[in-house]
């Protein structure tokens, strides 16, 4: 039986009554009701390919990507910047307002959103330069992380929040990763996702996430689909002895230590390396390291926006994965008896 994902116990239910701060849905649910516009990713963009779902045997867990397999994203992955001055003011402005920051900031010439901008890329090059980790491992820094030093300076000029609905200074800086990262990139489930999950996760067929997260990510997931399919999410849907995801770790997925720290938990379970598949629609740095490990690897190929592969790299022995994918379900059809 698939272990309770704590996420899933703690997130999508009321906190204690003595605490009394929105937990992950309620403050989903509090955000969507305000009159706030939010982008959304373009239209599907069909990949032309053809697809290979021989069944594989003796599969016992099915590793999901994040962003860009389990959820559709602007730019078809997770950026804590980008290249388009227009798209970063709307994000830093709603940010500011959202939060009424204006009033604790250091007033210096120019539009406060550049004033803003400027201490977030600051921050992030700062925290990016000076992690340290293992060789072989590549940092990554949490949303929170920067919007937590940021709120060390607003607080030298007396800032205040609503901790009934924000909680301490680390959720505080959670909530607001999340409205930021949500002006910036538009979200939605994954075509036919709901439905993929629901069919293995009725099979037995244990399932886990790894790869890069915020701290915020699986929630906000669970919570789309509940909002989509009007439905409860089993609490047992993804198994939280297998699941590895990067704001955990503060490491990118490409890092070794990402590897080492799922395979140690699948040999304690007694799971063999060529019994787990990897779904990703990545393959440099993504499924060419299952590969290495041993893994199946299925490439997902049903969006030209996360599709992070090319013909070539198809052809190539170290890249080529062992199923190629051109929809979701076509998972069920590669663990079919």
């Amino acid at each position: 039986m698939n272990q309770i994902h704590p996420q899933l116990a703690t997130n999508l239910t009321r906190n204690r009554p003595d605490i009394m701060t929105y937990t992950w849905a309620e403050y989903f649910d509090w955000l969507h009701e305000k009159p706030l516009k939010w982008p959304t990713p373009p239209p599907v963009q069909p990949v032309t390919a053809q697809a290979s779902i021989q069944p594989l045997p003796d599969i016992k867990v099915v590793f999901w990507d994040f962003y860009g397999t389990l959820v559709r994203i602007s730019d078809g992955q997770l950026v804590r910047l980008v290249n388009d001055d227009f798209r970063m003011q709307i994000a830093i402005e709603k940010t500011l307002e959202e939060f009424s920051m204006w009033q604790s900031m250091t007033r210096k010439p120019g539009a406060p959103w550049k004033y803003l901008l400027n201490q977030y890329q600051e921050l992030l090059d700062q925290l990016t330069m000076t992690r340290s980790c293992s060789p072989g491992d590549t940092p990554l820094v949490r949303l929170s992380e920067i919007w937590s030093r940021i709120l060390d300076r607003l607080m030298k000029k007396e800032y205040h929040w609503d901790r009934t609905i924000h909680g301490d200074q680390e959720r505080l800086a959670q909530h607001i990763g999340f409205l930021y990262h949500l002006s910036l990139q538009g979200v939605e489930t994954s075509p036919e996702i709901c439905d993929t999950l629901l069919t293995l996760n009725n099979r037995g067929v244990r399932q886990a996430v790894f790869g890069e997260t915020e701290e915020f990510s699986l929630p906000h997931f669970l919570w789309m689909i509940r909002k989509k399919t009007d439905h409860e999410v089993p609490v047992g849907l993804f198994d939280s002895s297998l699941s590895v995801m990067s704001h955990n770790l503060g490491l990118r997925k490409s890092s070794q230590t990402f590897y080492k720290t799922v395979e140690k938990q699948l040999s304690e379970q007694r799971i063999q390396p060529h019994q787990v598949l990897s779904v990703s629609t990545r393959l440099e740095g993504d499924l060419e390291l299952a590969k290495q490990h041993g893994w199946k690897t299925a490439l997902l190929a049903n969006d030209r926006l996360s599709l992070r592969a090319s013909s070539s790299q198809l052809k190539e022995e170290h890249l080529k994965p062992d199923r190629l994918l051109t929809s979701l379900k076509q998972v069920i059809d590669l663990l079919s008896p």
